[in-house]
This record gives C-alpha cells, structure tokens and sequence, in this order.
C-alpha cells in the first residue's frame, strides 16, 4: 500500500511537539513567577541565575534536546518517505508501462464499469480497440456502444443487462464498426466487482476468425475434393466393371457380322454370336443395376421418424458451412411430431445440399442480410412440406426449366449431378421436389414427403419408441 506523504506540521507528532513545548512554557512561566517572587521580599537574585539572568535550568534544556531529537527524527521520517513515495512512483509507471505492452501484445484492454453513474475506466488499448484515441473522450457506455454493430447492439445490451441485474459473470461475442469502416471480431468478459462495479477485458478475436474460417474453407475444400476421389473411384470400378461386357459385345457383334457376311451366310454361327452378345448385354445391366442399388431405398431401411428433428439436426451441422459463407441458416419448423416413412440420413442429404445450394447462392449479394430460411408444415393429412429459401440473386427464367436435368450446372466447379439426384431420392420417397425464383429475390425449393400411413412401417420411430 502506498505511504502517504507526512508534513511535520500537520500529522500526529504535530500535537505531541506543540504539547511538549506548550509544557516547557508553562514551567518557564512557573519559573519565572518563582524568580520574580524571591527578588520581591529579598532583593536579590537566585544563585543559579546570579551569573547570568536568561540561563535555563537542566529540565529545560533536557526538553530543548528533546524537542531538537523530535525535529530531527520528523524530518528524517519526512526525507524517508519521499524517497518511498518516489521508488514507488517508478515502480507505478513501469507497471502501467508493462500492463500496457501486454494488452498490446494479447489485442486486449481493460475496463472499470461503474453500475451506478454508467460512467467506465478504460486503459489506453481499450480505446484503440474502439477505434478511440487515448483519453479523447469520457468512458461511458453509450461510447461503448456507439461502436457496437448495428446488428449486434440490441443482443449484446440485453445480455450484458441480464448479467448486470442478476450480478452474475458474462461473456459476450460481437462486432466493433469503427469510423474508418473497419469490422472487428470481439469477445468481452466481466465480473462484478463489489455492489456498484464491474470489471473485465475485451479482446480482439479476428484473427482467431479469419483461421478458423479458412480452416472450414480448408476442411470443405478437402472434403470436395475427397468426393471427387470417391467419384472417381466409383467411375473407375463402373468401367471397369462394365469394361469385359461391353468388349464381349463388340466382340461378338463383330463375328456375327463377319458370319453374316461370308457369300454362303453361316446363320447357325451367327445366332450364336448374338446369343453371347445377349448374354453380355444382360451381364452389363446386371452391373448397372448393382450400381443403382446402391442408392436405392431398401424396405428394410426405411423407418418412421419425425422431419422436424431431422430438419434440426441439418441446420445444426450447417452452421460451419454458413459461417464460412459469412450467412445465417434460420429455421421456422412446425411440423411437430408428424412422421413420414423413409431414410432419414438420405432425406439430411437432400436438406443439406439445399442449404449449401442456398449458401452459395449469396456469395455475391453485399446489399441485404445472407439469410436461408427453411420452414415446414403440414399441408393436409396426407403431406408434410419442407421450404428452403435463399436470399440469392435468383435463377435465369432460360435456366429454370434445366435445374434439375442431369449434368447440368450453372457454377463452375459443379458436376450438375446434386438436384438429380436430391429429386431422385425424394422420389424414391414417393415425394417431390420444386424450384420458384425470381431475379434479384431469390429461390425457394419446395419438397413434400407424405405421412407415415399407420401400420406402414416397423413400430421403432426415429430417436425413440414414444
């Protein structure tokens, strides 16, 4: 704790030094009187001051040497506390000197919040932080959140107001706007401090963003790319499979011909050669179908399950890929405990490549709000709808009518192959799946699956047996 400064003349040895004094004034008084008395009835002085009147006695000379003491250790006292007071002043400014460096190091500051005034104390990176300059301004709250996002102020005040009423701890994640145009990533922690005070640090989180979007951008690269591999794995053992069939056809077509073609026609080698022509041509269907299998609804798959909490789970794991695309996946579901039958991972397919269709739709809008909307409802008692909208700049009317064709894409890294095969799942789930859109407003994907019918599927629904 800091020592406060002494003055000889005003603090507690003050009193004791004008005591003593007073008291030596009183016995010199006393003294006197004593003298003047002896001189009036004898006419003489006392010995002890015969030599020389002003001489004082020893008990006053002992108070003057005491007094001179006292002096002495006040004034030693004073010089030594200036001395503490200024290591103390050093020690001080290396501290603020250090405290600063640090928080310029972390990209963080400190605050001082005061409940009752609304009035702050912030370090010297605080105001930077605000895009502030130094002390340019009173620490208050409405300076503070004047440089809150627009869209971020209201949340960010009512959380922060929850915390303060309740004298609870908070941690809140939002944007700064400086003047300049600047976005910042922010995360701020406080604690209250006493009855009337809270205290807490802000730190900038950018660039803790930026990696960890480009480390989703990454993981999606990666994981495109790790689908290509698949794809062309599966290309490969498609032609590979289908490669001796096909050889065994032109084959044998081939020989049928030259059989045909003799000047005495061999029919008997010819229809063998097309009986093994046949033979192969079914050979190559039988791959194929195997192939279509894979993606093929099996009846001892398909189950009950409630498509909200599908819907749910889908935007759950899609917020990655909507941060990455700076946009937000917003639901509005209301189709309750409806069931519908089917595979609920391959319904997920078809949400999810919807939503991500969406997402990237709005690369390119920098007017408006990156919203996909996904709403559902029961539309009567026999169907449930699903409504996926985006905010993009619309589809082309000339492209319309091609959206779902197989092979057909209007981005440049597409295959053309997602809404095919989206249609087609749902399909296979006796549902449908339609496209509206209108340039510079959007898209909205409709699909419809149908109820569950009672007794349609095995008793075990999705997520329970309620």
């Amino acid at each position: 704790m800091r020592k406060e400064h002494l003055d000889p003349a005003e603090p507690s040895l003050g009193p004791l030094v004008n005591a003593m004094i007073e008291a030596a004034a009183v016995r010199r008084a006393q003294e006197v009187a004593r003298i003047l008395d002896v001189v009036s009835k004898s006419g003489t002085l006392p010995e002890v001051f015969a030599a020389d009147p002003r001489r004082p006695d020893a008990h006053e000379r002992e108070t003057g040497r005491q007094i001179s003491q006292l002096q002495r250790y006040i004034l030693d006292e004073k010089a030594e506390i200036q001395a503490a007071n200024r290591t103390f002043d050093v020690a001080e400014q290396e501290l603020k000197r250090q405290l600063q460096l640090t928080e310029e190091l972390s990209r963080t500051g400190s605050f001082r919040w005061n409940l009752k005034t609304g009035e702050d104390h912030w370090s010297d990176n605080f105001y930077r932080l605000l895009g502030y300059q130094p002390n340019d301004r009173p620490a208050t709250t409405d300076a503070f959140l004047a440089r809150m996002h627009p869209e971020d102020r209201e949340p960010l005040f009512r959380q922060m107001l929850q915390a303060t009423q309740m004298k609870e701890p908070f941690e809140v994640e939002f944007r700064l706007a400086r003047e300049d145009g600047t976005v910042v990533s922010c995360r701020s922690r406080g604690r209250p401090e006493g009855a009337d005070y809270y205290i807490g640090v802000l730190m900038d989180v950018s660039e803790l963003r930026e990696t960890e979007k480009t480390l989703r951008r990454t993981e999606l690269a990666l994981s495109r790319v790790s689908q290509r591999t698949e794809m062309g794995e599966l290309a490969a053992s498609i032609a590979h499979d289908l490669n001796q069939p096909l050889t065994s056809i032109a084959a044998n077509a081939g020989a049928a011909r030259r059989w045909l073609g003799r000047p005495v026609p061999d029919i008997a080698m010819a229809r063998e050669s097309l009986t093994c022509l046949i033979h192969d041509a079914k050979r190559a269907v039988s791959v194929l179908r195997g192939m279509q299998d894979l993606g093929t609804t099996n009846a001892t798959s398909s189950m009950a399950f409630r498509l909200d909490e599908v819907v749910a789970e889908v935007v759950a794991a899609s917020a990655a890929a909507a941060d990455t695309h700076s946009a937000l996946v917003l639901s509005d579901l209301h189709a309750g405990d409806t069931l519908v039958c089917g595979i609920p991972v391959q319904v997920q397919q078809v949400i999810y490549n919807l939503i991500l269709n969406g997402l990237e739709a709005m690369d390119e809008v920098k007017d408006r709000q990156r919203v996909v909307k996904i709403r559902s409802a029961v539309l009567d008692n026999e169907t449930v709808e699903v409504v996926v909208e985006d905010a993009g700049n619309g589809i082309a009317n000339d492209t319309l009518p091609h959206i779902f064709d197989s092979f057909f894409t209007t981005k440049t890294t597409g295959m053309g192959l997602g809404l095919s095969i989206c249609r087609s799942m749902l399909e296979r789930h006796k549902g449908t799946l339609s496209v509206e859109s209108e340039m510079g407003l959007g898209s909205r994907f409709r699909m419809t699956l149908p109820i569950a019918a009672s007794g349609s599927v095995a008793d075990q629904v999705r997520g329970g047996g309620d």
